[in-house]
């Protein structure tokens, strides 16, 4: 996305389907390690973030189902499982704080402000938000440097860490603040992190440039779409 910055595939995705990413080799962002952090160079003069604006959104995106927002809910009150990329926010948790911050996904739900979720797994950001791209039939753009980081920690491992309580959320731009809201008043850290767009492909993205990490429909990820869905 920018020139002094990557990540090999193999990285952003260890884990989920190592072998076959790692053949590919491709430069994504950043490899610097551990305090490494993309400038927010789309940060926007109206609402603060740019994927909330509908003054800084484009017009393309404005007109099509790409106007759904991709939040990021993580708990950053935790550190990494040395020597793992596991980052642990529950064992040293209230039992009562836990509970309360379980709830938050029935919540959020019901309330209608989220659109679709899933937990962030071994995939790391990059590997679940392709999960649900797939699992959706939509494509997403992600932007690097929309994604909070906890404190010491580089954006090369926080995009191929596991959370202990991590979730990416669908939500209309409307919806969105809300949704954020929920969570950082609950001491989660939440951000828009991206936007699902029309299409199959998974991308990083600075506004200017795109680079692909995965296209679903070329190459099934999981087999779990709705394609796969209706056919069984």
């Amino acid at each position: 996305v920018q020139p002094h910055a990557y990540i090999s595939m193999s990285q952003i995705m260890s884990g989920s389907r190592p072998a076959k990413i790692a053949a590919s080799n491709t430069r994504l962002f950043s490899n610097s390690h551990d305090t490494d952090m993309l400038p927010s160079v789309n940060s926007c003069p109206h609402v603060g973030n740019h994927l909330l604006c509908p003054l800084c959104m484009p017009a393309t995106v404005r007109a099509t189902s790409a106007s759904t927002i991709l939040i990021a809910a993580i708990d950053h009150r935790g550190a990494y499982r040395a020597p793992f990329d596991n980052w642990q926010a529950a064992l040293d948790a209230p039992p009562e704080r836990l509970r309360a911050d379980l709830s938050l996904l029935p919540e959020v739900a019901e309330a209608g402000l989220t659109r679709a979720g899933k937990d962030i797994s071994q995939g790391g950001i990059a590997g679940t938000a392709l999960m649900l791209a797939e699992c959706s039939g939509v494509g997403i753009d992600i932007v690097p440097a929309e994604i909070p980081l906890p404190r010491g920690v580089g954006l090369t491992r926080w995009m191929t860490t596991f959370p202990s309580f991590g979730f990416l959320l669908a939500a209309a731009p409307e919806n969105a603040p809300a949704l954020c809201a929920r969570f950082q008043n609950a001491g989660i850290t939440a951000a828009a992190i991206g936007r699902v767009r029309d299409g199959s492909a998974l991308r990083l993205t600075d506004g200017a440039q795109a680079h692909t990490v995965w296209d679903h429909a070329a190459d099934r990820y999981l087999g779990l779409g709705r394609k796969e869905a209706v056919d069984a």
